[in-house]
């Protein structure tokens, strides 16, 4: 039988419920028909190393009126940036709320 292949955002997906669920890796990935070894090495893959800019998905809102950017972030929390603000500066801030987002059970 040929093996499945993942999509990035299927693997992505299941790293993140997994971070959610509550049960052991042995457990998740027995319910999930996964081997434990390819998972680990998923997460090593996907999870060390920093999300890039595109890979983010938090909504934001650019307003050339008041000339600020507007961060939507989960619980109603905005938070405004002008937009003079360097992109790369930008992009770590983005980078290290999407790192903190990672609710656990």
């Amino acid at each position: 039988m040929k093996k499945k292949r993942r999509s990035i955002s299927e693997i992505t997906h299941l790293i993140t419920q997994y971070s959610k669920c509550g049960l052991t890796l042995s457990s998740f990935c027995r319910q999930h028909s996964l081997c434990y070894m390819t998972f680990k090495n998923w997460q090593k893959k996907y999870t060390a190393i920093p999300a890039s800019f595109s890979e983010i998905k938090i909504p934001f809102i650019s307003n050339s009126e008041s000339n600020q950017i507007t961060l939507r972030l989960p619980g109603k929390l905005e938070v405004l940036f002008p937009l003079s603000i360097a992109p790369e500066y930008l992009v770590q801030i983005i980078s290290k709320f999407h790192d903190l987002s990672g609710d656990r059970c």
